[in-house]
């Protein structure tokens, strides 16, 4: 029995398990190209991703890219990195923004009024 205990230690050192070390949190904008490295010890064979937004896709190495084509959100993708017949698992939040555009600064009055509305002068008097 100890001589199966040590073989089995001594081939766990030659296999050991991979964990996935890049960060599980990303953002990407809309419409923009993307690229996440999913990073790993214990040099990984492969890698899985599963529920990925419209427009990306992973590579061998583990390199996620492409351009964002879904909604504004957040997408839980669940990525694995193998080695052997071992398994590291988590969970890649892609937090997905609108890009900033002119429809998303702030409205900033012009101070004579415009557009047709009526404002007030500090006096009281309106103004056109």
């Amino acid at each position: 029995m100890r001589i199966i205990v040590a073989l089995l230690t001594f081939l766990k050192c030659f296999s050991a398990e991979p964990t996935i070390t890049s960060s599980l949190t990303v953002t990407a904008i809309q419409s923009k190209s993307f690229d996440y490295q999913i990073s790993a010890s214990n040099n990984p064979d492969n890698f899985v991703v599963s529920g990925l937004p419209t427009g990306l896709s992973v590579d061998k190495s583990g390199k996620i890219s492409g351009e964002i084509l879904d909604a504004v959100g957040v997408y839980p993708v669940e990525i694995e990195a193998k080695k052997d017949a071992t398994t590291a698992r988590g969970v890649l939040k892609i937090t997905i923004k609108r890009p900033m555009g002119l429809s998303q600064l702030p409205v900033k009055p012009h101070p004579g009024g415009g557009g047709g509305r009526t404002t007030k002068h500090p006096d009281g008097d309106p103004l056109r």
